[in-house]
């Protein structure tokens, strides 16, 4: 069974699974006892407890809420009377105070309702491979203390006897389980059993080395040749240390070792006392592998995690945290946020800090604006959660701060984009109702003008008749009263003015047609695909659609070149990039002095084809873009209008269609008090899926 050979064990581990519903332990027991789990089933903490007390338990599995006794209460109970159970927490409850208690208890993991299968199968090997560790930890910690106790009583006994006898010392030596070297100069003079054992040699092999240092791994005898020389200087140097020797076929071990000095064969000489702690190590290593793992786990949490103990000092920087605000953890460790001048709503923070430590619970703070170490800004949604402690003071805080940047830029340009989707549905509605009267006020002014041709014409003949039967009898009175009503109806203004207002009316009705298309053309461009657009077209029908922006403070003058070719775009966001500079420079223009006099300035609109690109420059004669913050107006939220007159939105979306949705470019000139002009460049080569 592949669990049980990770965990290298014999016998079938033990789970035994805390739950007040009977369904919940029937699934958990179907998922682990195919694993080689020999799984138990208690419903409240009585039951369990007599399970425990019966069965030797590798790992429970316990609901937090339970009639009676609650699940913290038997985590308790556990870890006084069963400590080599480990405990896995598996609830309902979302509550980061409640896992917080859960893992000061001593609990192994806290998993929460509804959970995926590998996400407990995992936790459980987990936890089953910490308590392993810690329990061979432990063991080996008081197998070892015992033989230090041993070893040293032996060693004592040695050296008192190795006062009477050498040959009473050697005799014991012999039987000791530390290893026991004797060297003078370096050279062997005495080797236990145990000694030879553990390096691999025989006896009488080590006693035929030319030096020690042939049990001393290379990259360990400078260092202990160091305190060979200084201790035969009388300098200070240890007596008790740990090295890692090497054995006859090149493995290393690891060693403890105690260094004295006696007397052999008449003269001084160095005897080393070895003890074999190769596990320990590892064991050592296993562990702090595990906090490595752990602190690599917390530094890849994609949020800013940030912990401060009772008196609000930071004891906690991931790597998050580093990126962001763009200070390394060695310089945040230790001191105040306020200390590391973070740029961000800190007052706000600072009260939420204080009602998480005085209230003892759970406090958000949304939409907390910040500062990035590239000088964008941005905002956090931040949660602090309070870690309780046991001896009365305030309770630390965690705190941790997910970047909603990105997600506000999408919101708000879906809000631009669902606003300009009902103003453009309005303006197509708009349209379609004006275009029917439109047509037929065309039409009949057509009309009206055929018929008054042959009327003219009739009216005509009728005068020359009139003029030719003025000097006969009979129609003096008929003559007298068509000329009194010739002159009452002004007939020759009226043959001089109705042409002219038929005229100026069928214009009005085809600069109506002009604007009706131009609102229609802009408002459903047709596709949300690369199509060929005529940029010459798409920006009249901006300029058309927008000139009530621009007619109080401005004269658009367009330089358009006839022969730019169309250009591969996508109609609808062309559309939003021009119309929203367009409006800037309106804007910008309307707020210099000049326009409050009541004096217009100019927009200039230009295009032009460089170098394979369709070129479109847009510039106005307004106030101009201080030096200062020219690298920041196409950021997110950035804005120099005044709150509530403008989101920081128009210029980012601008340069998100333009460089990442057509791959073009958009650069600015700029001088203060002269102006600004929008250089935007489109690639014209045609693209995949352009209809050309």
């Amino acid at each position: 069974m592949e669990n049980q050979d990770i965990l290298s064990t014999k016998e079938p581990l033990k789970i035994l699974i805390v739950d007040d519903e009977s369904s919940l332990r029937s699934v958990l027991q179907k998922l682990l006892a195919p694993q080689g789990y020999t799984c138990f089933q208690a419903a409240d903490a009585p039951a369990a407890q007599v399970i425990l007390d019966r069965e030797k338990i590798d790992l429970v599995l316990c609901d937090l809420q339970m009639p009676g006794e609650s699940g913290l209460d038997l985590s308790r109970w556990i870890k006084k009377e069963h400590p080599n159970s480990a405990i896995i927490m598996v609830t309902g409850v979302d509550d980061p105070q409640q896992a917080q208690i859960a893992l000061e208890i001593g609990v192994y993991g806290y998993i929460v309702k509804p959970f995926e299968r590998n996400q407990i199968l995992i936790s459980i090997i987990n936890a089953l491979k910490r308590r392993a560790l810690e329990i061979g930890e432990r063991s080996y910690r008081q197998d070892l203390e015992k033989q230090v106790r041993e070893k040293t009583r032996d060693l004592e006994l040695t050296i008192g006897f190795f006062k009477e006898s050498e040959a009473q010392f050697r005799s014991l030596a012999e039987g000791s389980i530390q290893g026991i070297l004797i060297h003078r100069d370096l050279q062997p003079l005495f080797a236990n059993q145990a000694f030879a054992q553990l390096h691999g040699y025989s006896l009488a092999e080590i006693l035929r080395l030319d030096s020690i240092l042939a049990v001393i791994a290379p990259h360990e005898q400078k260092r202990l040749l160091g305190y060979r020389a200084a201790r035969l200087e009388g300098k200070p140097a240890p007596v008790h240390y740990e090295y890692q020797g090497v054995r006859q076929d090149g493995s290393l071990i690891w060693l403890e070792s105690r260094v004295t000095v006696v007397q052999f064969d008449g003269a001084p000489a160095i005897q080393l006392t070895v003890a074999d702690i190769t596990d320990r190590k590892e064991a050592t290593d296993a562990l702090r592998r595990a906090h490595q793992e752990m602190a690599a786990l917390i530094s890849g949490i994609s949020s800013v995690l940030i912990g401060l103990a009772a008196d609000l000092r930071i004891i906690q920087w991931n790597k998050l945290a580093e990126e962001t605000f763009g200070v390394r953890t060695e310089n945040a460790l230790g001191k105040s946020l306020t200390e590391l001048g973070l740029h961000w709503e800190g007052k706000q923070i600072q009260v939420g800090l204080t009602q998480c430590q005085d209230q003892k619970r759970f406090i958000r703070l949304a939409d907390i604006r910040f500062t990035h170490r590239d000088g964008k800004e941005g905002f956090l949604d931040i949660t602090l959660n309070p870690i309780q402690t046991d001896d009365g003071r305030p309770p630390g805080v965690l705190l941790m701060g997910t970047d909603l940047t990105e997600r506000k830029i999408l919101e708000m340009q879906l809000t631009q984009a669902q606003k300009l989707e009902s103003i453009g549905q309005l303006a197509a509605g708009i349209a379609h109702e004006i275009n029917t009267p439109i047509q037929y006020v065309g039409d009949n002014t057509q009309f009206l003008k055929a018929a008054f041709t042959d009327l003219l014409a009739t009216l005509r003949l009728h005068h020359r008749l009139l003029e030719s039967v003025k000097g006969e009898e009979g129609h003096a009175g008929l003559i007298a009263e068509i000329e009194a009503q010739t002159r009452k109806a002004d007939v020759h203004y009226l043959e001089e003015e109705i042409p002219l207002a038929i005229n100026q009316t069928l214009e009005g009705v085809e600069r109506i047609s002009r604007i009706v298309l131009s609102m229609k053309e802009f408002s459903h461009p047709g596709t949300n695909q690369k199509t060929a657009v005529d940029i010459n077209r798409a920006l009249e029908n901006t300029i058309t659609v927008a000139r009530n922006e621009w007619k109080y403070v401005a004269e658009l003058k367009t330089e358009l070149d006839p022969d730019l070719p169309p250009v591969p775009c996508i109609p609808g966001e062309i559309n939003q990039v021009f119309l929203n500079i367009l409006v800037n420079a309106a804007q910008a223009i309307g707020a210099t002095a000049k326009a409050a006099e009541g004096r217009k300035g100019i927009i200039r609109i230009r295009t032009r084809q460089v170098n394979g690109d369709a070129e479109i420059r847009i510039g106005d004669n307004g106030p101009g873009i201080p030096a200062a913050i020219r690298e920041r107006i196409f950021d997110p939220f950035f804005t120099t209008k005044e709150p509530g007159k403008g989101s920081g939105q128009g210029l980012a979306i601008v340069q998100a269609a333009v460089v990442g949705k057509h791959q073009g470019s958009i650069q600015l000139e700029s001088r203060e008090g002269e102006g600004t002009e929008f250089i935007i460049r489109l690639p014209l080569g045609i693209a995949a899926g352009v209809t050309p």
